[in-house]
C-alpha cells in the first residue's frame, strides 16, 4: 500500500494541522494513523483469488494414459480405383466388378442366382445379384484398400434395386468405398427409325 504522504503536497504537510474531537493533531500524525489503518485492513482482507488460465479449455480429470506416439495418417490418395458396372435391362440385371486395368474380378446376374424367364428382370433378382456381387468383392479384395467407381447403364428395374441394396446393411462394406457414380445410359439423338416395340 502506498503512503498518503505521497499524495499530499509537501508544503501542506509542513504547515497544516487538523483539529479533531480530541484536540489539535499535526498532519504527520494523521497520515501515520491512516497508514496504520490501511495496513491493518489489508492484513484482515481475504486473499485475492488466483488467476484462471483461459488459454486452454477446461477438461475433466481422466485416469487414462495419453498415447505417447500419434497414429500414422492414412494416405488415401494412392488407393486404386476399381469399377462396378451395372447393366439393367428389362430382361436381366448384369453386374461386373473389374480391376483398374480392366480385368474382371467378379460378376453376377439375376439369372446366375436362380431366377428364370421374366423373373430375371424383377427387383428381387437384382437384389439377389447385388448381394452376391458384394460378397464376391469382399472375397476378391480381402486385405486391400481401394475405391469403387460405380457405372449404371439402362433403365431396367435392377438399376434402383442395386442402389437400394448398396444403401442397406448388405452393401455397407462397398458403399463406404464408392468414390464416383456415373450414368452411362446411351441417349439416341436423331438417326434412323428405331425398331418397333415388342408386344407379347
Amino acid at each position: 500500500m502506498f503512503a498518503l504522504r505521497r499524495i499530499l503536497p509537501r508544503a501542506a504537510l509542513q504547515t497544516r494541522s487538523v483539529v479533531g474531537g480530541g484536540g489539535a493533531h499535526t498532519m504527520d500524525s494523521v497520515i501515520s494513523e491512516l497508514n496504520a489503518d490501511l495496513a491493518a485492513s489489508s492484513k484482515s482482507a481475504p486473499p485475492a483469488p488466483s488467476a484462471i488460465d483461459l488459454s486452454q479449455p477446461p477438461s475433466a480429470p481422466s485416469n487414462e494414459e495419453k498415447p505417447t506416439t500419434p497414429l500414422d495418417p492414412v494416405d488415401r490418395r494412392n488407393w486404386p480405383v476399381y469399377r462396378l458396372h451395372c447393366q439393367a435391362t428389362p430382361n436381366n440385371t448384369l453386374l461386373t466388378f473389374t480391376a483398374p486395368d480392366g480385368c474382371v474380378k467378379a460378376w453376377a446376374s439375376a439369372g446366375s442366382c436362380g431366377f428364370k424367364n421374366t423373373r430375371r428382370g424383377s427387383p428381387e433378382g437384382a437384389y439377389a445379384a447385388s448381394v452376391k456381387i458384394f460378397e464376391k468383392i469382399q472375397a476378391a479384395t480381402e486385405g486391400k484398400e481401394f475405391y469403387v467407381h460405380l457405372f449404371l447403364k439402362g433403365f431396367g428395374l435392377g438399376r434402383n434395386a442395386l442402389v437400394q441394396t448398396l444403401a442397406s446393411t448388405e452393401g455397407e462394406a462397398v458403399r463406404r468405398r464408392v468414390l464416383y457414380m456415373t450414368d452411362r445410359t446411351p441417349i439416341k439423338i436423331g438417326g434412323t427409325r428405331a425398331k418397333k416395340m415388342r408386344r407379347i
